[in-house]
Formats: C-alpha cells, structure tokens, sequence
C-alpha cells in the first residue's frame, strides 16, 4: 500500500498570541473521514521531503550514556504555481477553535510571515492512502528551528532537531545577588540532591556566626556529618555551636559554625522541597525535569517508567556548586549513566522515559528477512570497537577535592576518604579475560552513594559489558511505523547468528527524506 506522511506543526501566531496547529502532507495529500477526529479534514500536500532527523538511545557500547542529539529538516512546496485550493483549516489550540486561513500566491508565505516556529513542535505521522486518521502512527515528534526559504523561494527548508535537545537549557536559574557577597554575585545557587559529599559555599559571618549554604536556601533532609581537615564536628541543633560544633537548618540548608575550617567537607541529605527527601534515579530525575528545571509537565512525566527503575533502589547523590549549572540534559545523563544499560529518551508519545535496556525477549513488534522487506544487517562501528571488557571499575560516592592537610586526630576512615575522590568497587570475569587477551578495563564513574548497591551495579555493568554486542544498521523497507527506540525486531539473514531469526532492540531511528524509507539501529 502507498503511505503519506502527515505533518502537523504548531506555529505562535504573532497578532493574537495563539497557537494555530497547521496540517500538512506529502502528495497527494490526506483527507479524514467524517467519522474521524479531527473531521472531514484536508492535509495540504505542501510536503516536498518529510523529516530526515536521526533519534537514538544513548547504548553504552556507543556513547557510555551521553544522549545523542541530531538536527535534520522538514522540505515544505511554496511554489507560485501550486493548483491547490486556496484556503486552508487551521486549528486554533488557544481558543479551541478551527479557523479559516486564505493562502496567497506561494501558499506557506504566512509560515514565514506571520508566524513564529523556532522551539514550537512539530509531529510527523505515516498512514496508509484512504485509511482512517486513527491508523497514522508516529514516526517523530521533533522541535522546529527557524524556517528559511531557498534562493528560488520554492521551498521552505525547515531546520528540526530531536526533542532531547529542548533539555538543553541551563538546569539551574537562581543566583546569588549583590548582596550576599561580591565573590557569590550573580553565581548560580549551589544544589544537592539526593545523598552526597559537597563542598558547602561561605556567605560570611551572619549574625556573629560563620554561615554556609549546602543547597540554595531550599530545604533538605539534614547534614549528618561535617568534617574540618578530616576531624568530625559534632552536631548540635539548637543553641549557639562551640568550636568544634556546626549547626544545620534543615529548613533552610544553612549550616553555621563558631569557627571557619580551612578545608571543609559535609555529608549532605540534600533537597527536600515539598517534604520528599528523593534520593533514587528515576524520582530524582523526575523531580530535576519537572520541578527544578520546568521542561516537562507533569503530565508528560512516564510516572510508571519511574516507579520500574526506582523498583530496584539506587540511591544517588548529585552535587552542583555555586556557579556551575550543567543543563537538564547533562544532568539527567549523569544520573542514568549511573546505572548499567540506563537511559531516558522522549518517545514518540511525546513522554519523558527514563529505564535500563533490556536484552530483547519475545514477542517482536516487526519482523524482517533479507530480501523480503530489508536488504539486510550492516554492521556499524561502536567506539569500544565492539571489545568486550574484562574489568570494570564502577566509581561511585565522589568527593569535590581531595583534602590537602588533614589533622593527626582524624579517625582512619575519614582519612581514606579525604585522600581519595572516588571509592572504588572493581572485578574481573575471568572467562573473558582468558578469551579475549585485549578485552577492555573500562572505569565508570556514577552518582551512586552507597556500597552495597555499588557493588550490585558494578556487577551489572560488569554483565552488561563482558558481552559482545553487535551494532547494526536494518534498512526498514516497510517504512517501520510505529517503531521506535526500544521496540524488539526479529530478523533473519544469512549472517551468523541470524540463520534462524534473532531477536534485537532498536537503539536509533534514522528517516530518510528522500526514499522515506528507515534506517533503524538495532542492537544484539
């Protein structure tokens, strides 16, 4: 069957403020069913080359967790001579409402005029010729860039880029003022989250007393330990501190002290807003894009993803100091690179996602034989040059620096963690080493706090890498609709190991504009 790709943008619309959603088509065009939602509706065929963006999963055989970002663009005809009806139906999202917009000679001028598109999304659908509307599956949801038309004003050449890249804002907004100290002036805020070491930032003798801040002035659970030089102060919680004494506001995260360490260090259980102390990957992630950031509604948040990974806890500690503000992007990625095969993606539902991959298990969602709908597996270079490891090192509960001086009366274990940044949990497979002599020694470095769960990590990442994982690239003949990362493919090739059919997961998705048929990136 012949397939259309439909596109359906969102554009701010600059006289009344409104968002107006447009629906266009590749040729010849789209037309619901009156029994459809939305009725009766024409889709322009105003699509000269639907999207060729490139989504992927971060695979840690790849990238070692960083999530990749691609830019691709949507062609859209604007030509003079365009015999199409002159009026199009637009949807007017702010007033619910479907309005009326007459087209001029090049019909997508009011997309350049009238119109702002950069940062505004934009979903493209596959559906079969003369099937109903609820039949178009996703193939992507995409952010728009600045629309440009070409030198012969044609074609409007509409930059997209993966929705991942919307993360790509600073995570952290509030700053120090004026007032609290020209050395904090117009720094960002310090932050903990989750249960970690950090370096608390000074902002000066208040009230006679040395003052120090651990998380903003937001609340947090408390601060367990402080250490001047290695020696552990003594908590006290009401009164004024002696030497040798802090002070912790739980409600404030304001730490005050008779004297100022030269080198301090604190234990810190970090932010409590709302009451909740989340110390876990996927609450902590949920509360970073949600709350602290404001990306992504809460609505759009895949609550039941959250509570899967959070089903096996792995409590994390995330650290930011004063002046430095990694964006949503950079720290959701430190958070899920702390877990062997973990991940967050926006899937084509338009839900932030956040999980471990999984080995592919039955049943699959499309199969695919060479010769029939694929032309077969290519392999695709990883950088771990597809090496299995032999070791691996997980890092885990970091320090922000490692103490210079340290007092003789330090007790030994507070030694060993002031002298070293990481504490490290190691091992070796020894049937790998033994088969593969040049298997890889990879080192890991997580937010994870606790060592029990560090040494089940590392054992995870230890199976996870110990594998060879092959990588490949499966031209999708059939269009693939509805597959996206995640999805599991059986295919059959002559290649060894897929004689009689394997299963595979789908890390990337790659359009192609031009044949609009897929690659997909697939993974053993």
């Amino acid at each position: 069957m012949t397939t259309i790709h439909l596109i359906e943008l969102d554009a701010y619309h600059l006289a009344s403020g409104h968002i107006h959603r447009w629906h266009l088509a590749t040729k010849p065009g789209y037309r619901s069913g009156p029994g459809d939602t939305p009725a009766s509706l024409p889709w322009l065929p105003l699509v000269g080359k639907p999207s060729d963006v490139s989504l992927s999963i971060a695979s840690l055989g790849e990238t070692m967790g960083a999530t990749l970002v691609s830019f691709g663009s949507v062609e859209l005809d604007n030509a003079r001579d365009w015999q199409g009806g002159r009026q199009a139906r637009v949807y007017d999202a702010t007033a619910d409402a479907w309005i009326t917009v007459t087209l001029p000679a090049r019909p997508l001028n009011p997309l350049l005029t009238d119109y702002a598109l950069a940062g505004w999304p934009l979903v493209e659908k596959v559906i079969e010729v003369g099937a109903p509307y609820a039949t178009a599956q996703v193939v992507a949801r995409v952010t728009m860039e600045m629309p440009d038309p070409d030198s012969k004003r044609s074609t409007i050449n509409l930059s997209v880029r993966g929705r991942e890249a919307d993360f790509d804002d600073p995570l952290l907004t509030e700053k120090y003022s004026t007032g609290d100290g020209e050395s904090l002036a117009d720094r960002t805020k310090e932050r903990a989250f989750g249960h970690c070491y950090m370096e608390p930032t000074y902002l000066g003798i208040i009230g006679g007393l040395y003052t120090w801040s651990v998380n903003g002035g937001h609340p947090i659970d408390g601060v367990p330990t402080l250490w001047d030089r290695g020696f552990r102060m003594i908590p006290r919680t009401t009164g004024t501190p002696a030497s040798n004494e802090f002070k912790a506001d739980p409600a404030t995260g304001i730490i005050v002290t008779a004297s100022r360490p030269p080198e301090i260090l604190c234990e810190v259980k970090g932010d409590k807003t709302g009451g909740v102390w989340r110390r876990y990957v996927g609450e902590m992630a949920q509360h970073l894009a949600v709350t602290v950031a404001g990306k992504v509604p809460l609505a759009r948040m895949d609550a039941a993803s959250v509570a899967v990974l959070d089903a096996t806890p792995r409590e994390i500690g995330y650290a930011i100091p004063t002046g430095s503000s990694p964006t949503l992007r950079e720290a959701l990625d430190k958070l899920l690179c702390s877990l062997a095969r973990g991940y967050w993606i926006v899937t084509a539902d338009d839900m932030l996602t956040v999980g471990r991959l999984l080995a592919p298990t039955a049943p699959a969602a499309r199969t695919y034989r060479r010769g029939v709908n694929t032309p077969g597996l290519t392999p695709r270079s990883t950088d771990s040059r597809g090496l299995p490891a032999k070791t691996v090192t997980l890092r885990y509960a970091g320090i922000p620096k490692v103490t210079q001086t340290i007092v003789a009366d330090a007790l030994d274990e507070d030694v060993k963690l002031h002298k070293a940044l990481w504490r490290e949990v190691t091992d070796t497979d020894a049937a790998t080493a033994a088969a593969y002599p040049g298997a890889r020694s990879p080192t890991v470095e997580t937010l994870l706090w606790d060592r029990t769960q560090a040494v089940a990590e590392q054992a995870e990442f230890l199976s996870e890498l110990k594998k060879v994982r092959r990588v490949y690239d499966l031209v999708a003949q059939d269009g693939a609709p509805g597959t996206d990362r995640r999805a599991v493919l059986q295919v059959f090739d002559d290649l060894a190991g897929y004689e009689t059919g394997r299963l595979v997961t789908v890390i990337g998705r790659i359009n192609n504009a031009r044949s609009k048929i897929p690659t997909l990136v697939v993974r053993e």
